[in-house]
């Protein structure tokens, strides 16, 4: 088929049983198909920007729905999701395409947001004297589906969601840092 459409003729003979006839003939007009079609990413953390083009044919009207409540129009449009939930997101993205005679085509893709956490703890007290060297511990993360990575500075480690306390072997200075992932999302401390 080519760009624009195609003219058929479609013709009928009726004839009687005792052998009278009579034709008649029309013009069918078949318009070429649209096709609707985009790629997106599968997933992605929380701010999520993603530039969607449209890769489909003959269309000449396209209208989205990002299934957050927004809808876009044009060839190439630009959104961002964001998931400030502490579970994954699913979204599902709709393109509509429209040719010049008024055929549609549609598809639709999921996105899959994953939230960022907030990575954030206290640790007191700031500084004591040795022999004392305990730290009390209070993982102050937003709770979520959250996994935990801590180093304590002094080539020791823990994957507890809230260690309690941690007791050094000697003095010095010592940086405790947290890192909290969520789905490929980081966010450290």
């Amino acid at each position: 088929l080519g760009s624009g459409p195609v003219t058929y003729p479609i013709g009928l003979v009726v004839t009687s049983a005792v052998g009278c006839s009579d034709s008649a003939t029309q013009q069918i007009q078949v318009f070429p198909p649209v096709t609707a079609a985009f790629t997106a990413p599968s997933e992605g953390c929380s701010p999520l920007d993603v530039t969607l083009t449209q890769q489909g044919t003959n269309g000449t009207q396209w209208m989205w729905t990002m299934g957050d409540n927004t809808t876009l129009v044009g060839p190439i449009v630009q959104h961002t999701y964001v998931n400030t939930g502490s579970t994954d997101q699913v979204f599902t993205i709709t393109q509509v395409a429209t040719s010049i005679y008024g055929c549609t085509d549609t598809v639709s893709h999921d996105i899959l947001v994953h939230p960022v956490p907030n990575a954030s703890f206290i640790a007191t007290p700031f500084d004591q004297q040795f022999p004392a060297a305990t730290v009390n511990i209070n993982n102050t993360t937003a709770t979520g589906s959250w996994s935990y990575s801590w180093d304590f500075g002094d080539d020791s480690t823990s994957a507890s969601i809230d260690p309690i306390t941690h007791t050094y072997a000697t003095w010095g200075t010592f940086t405790i840092t947290l890192v909290v992932h969520s789905g490929g999302c980081t966010d450290t401390a």
